[in-house]
């Protein structure tokens, strides 16, 4: 049997998809949440707090969620504008990475994840290079010493 309908098209009625309707709210604190680093799961928590599935229902729900393409391409934009915005400052960046390496030996999933963030933290703090400094002897610091106050004297 044919259909008879499928050439049929109907003028001024567009399909209704995901991607037409704007957030809603629930929606965009998800989003923000997971702008500002929290997990999927903390983030569909916040967003949605009368929600009380089992920790599986709302994994699946929080990973449904982040997969909403207006939530993506959010995402997306506001990862670019970060990044833009970090490599022009050095120390934000700075500060951004060490952030996100204390939330990672807070928050990460498993032990190896959390040692490995601390492990990077205290190689940015400068805890694990020993500081060999080379012993000089008297007349060492004395030329030092006169070199600089050469040095000194010159740049005035």
């Amino acid at each position: 049997m044919r259909n008879r309908y499928k050439d049929r098209v109907v003028i001024g009625m567009q399909p209704s998809t995901e991607a037409s309707k704007p957030l809603t709210l629930q929606q965009l604190c998800f989003a923000n949440s997971l702008i500002r680093g929290e997990s999927q799961i903390q983030a569909y928590r916040e967003a949605y707090p009368a929600d009380t599935s089992n920790p599986s229902n709302l994994h699946c729900s929080a990973y449904r969620l982040s997969r909403h393409p207006q939530i993506q391409a959010l995402l997306k934009d506001t990862h670019e504008a970060v990044a833009e915005t970090l490599t022009d400052d050095i120390q934000a960046t700075k500060r951004f990475i060490l952030r996100q390496l204390f939330a990672l030996s807070k928050q990460g999933n498993q032990d190896c994840t959390k040692l490995k963030a601390l492990e990077l933290l205290g190689k940015a703090c400068g805890l694990f290079n020993p500081a060999h400094t080379k012993e000089e002897s008297h007349q060492d610091l004395k030329q030092i010493l006169r070199q600089r106050l050469v040095e000194f004297e010159d740049a005035i």
